[in-house]
């Protein structure tokens, strides 16, 4: 009887160590898993402000080449006015020889208006390159750290909040009203992170 209380008491013991030290575990667990889904977060949280900002960065591009939009427009109404003013000379030329040196200028003149609209052409096209690159390069930094640290979750959500918080900015910049964000019709906003 006596062994029996013994081995009773024993395998309690046991038990209580075991059922302790596995209670142990799972809070090492819980609390290792909860720091890695912190970091997970404060990454994504860095990610989205670099794209914000990137986005933002954009939205002040596109401003900034609408301005030159309209100092082109600008350079092709003074083009116009020298065109006039050159048509105007040729034809005092013809009626007057002695202003043939002034007809020269006036070549001379739009030989240099041609190749300021060649310049202006040739940046707008660098411009819009440049633009076209830097929004591809974010697309990929985001997409690269999403899989590194998110790919259970949907990366097009993301990058339709991403794209509608750069309109927001840029509204807002332009004094315009924000637009609203539209989810597609098989998603929902609630299973996003």
């Amino acid at each position: 009887m006596e062994f029996c209380k013994s081995w009773k008491t024993r395998t309690a013991e046991e038990l209580k160590a075991q059922v302790a030290e596995s209670t142990h575990h799972g809070d090492y667990a819980f609390k290792s898993i909860e720091e890695v889904r912190l970091q997970m977060q404060t990454t994504i949280d860095l990610q989205a402000k670099e794209v914000a900002a990137l986005r933002s960065d954009k939205a002040e591009l596109l401003k900034k080449i609408l301005a030159q939009d309209k100092d082109m427009v600008a350079m092709v109404e003074e083009a116009k006015t020298a065109a006039a003013e050159i048509r105007a000379l040729q034809d005092q030329l013809r009626e007057y020889p002695q202003i043939k040196e002034a007809a020269e200028e006036a070549e001379h003149l739009r030989g240099e208006l041609e190749t300021a609209r060649s310049q202006v052409r040739t940046l707008r096209e660098r411009l819009l390159e440049s633009y076209d690159q830097g929004e591809q390069a974010t697309k990929d930094a985001v997409k690269h750290a999403w899989e590194s640290h998110m790919s259970e979750y949907d990366l097009g959500w993301f990058q339709r909040r991403m794209e509608h918080s750069a309109a927001v900015l840029a509204a807002e910049r332009l004094g315009q009203p924000p637009p609203e964000f539209v989810s597609s019709d098989d998603e929902d906003d609630a299973a996003a992170p």
